[in-house]
């Protein structure tokens, strides 16, 4: 009988320290894969070379012991390591958005009453220099200028001509 409570006692305790091991590895491998992906996506973002991705998550830990009876030794309670893993060892970038067709004249909202009057280019304006459109019954033309804090090194917005 105190055998018996002996060896399910074992049996417990090394299976809370499994089941405790293999969530703290599951966390610890959620926050790096976590991380290096808010990384990756800046670095991607501002064309520097990708860093290497963590290690993969650890392999799961289990129990492994025959049932109870009269004669089993404590020494036949094994913990093993693997072949599954703790969590899933993806971890890969979301694939870059398709890029929007050229000439898609989007434009936003009124920047300045002028005269002339100036309006922001759409989030969706792919619209090279030139291109006309028309908003609150004013036509406009897409102008572009080299600067330092627009998008690609320039400044675009809509003037009315």
């Amino acid at each position: 009988m105190f055998d018996q409570f002996i060896y399910d006692n074992i049996m417990q305790n090394m299976t809370a320290m499994a089941l405790h091991s293999n969530d703290e590895e599951a966390r610890a491998w959620r926050r790096r894969r976590d991380d290096w992906l808010a990384n990756a996506a800046i670095e991607k973002a501002i064309k520097h070379p990708l860093s290497p991705k963590p290690r993969p998550p650890a392999q799961k830990a289990t129990v492994v012991a025959p049932p109870w009876a009269p004669g089993v030794e404590q020494s036949e309670i094994k913990l093993f390591l693997g072949p599954e893993l703790v969590d899933d060892p993806a971890c890969d970038l979301p694939p870059d958005p398709s890029p929007l067709p050229q000439g898609v004249v989007d434009v936003g909202a009124l920047a300045w009453l002028g005269p002339p009057a100036a309006y922001a280019r759409g989030s969706l304006d792919t619209a090279a220099p030139g291109q006309t459109a028309t908003k609150d019954g004013r036509n406009l033309v897409a102008v572009q200028i080299p600067s330092p804090f627009g998008r690609d090194g320039f400044c675009r917005w809509y003037q009315e001509v």
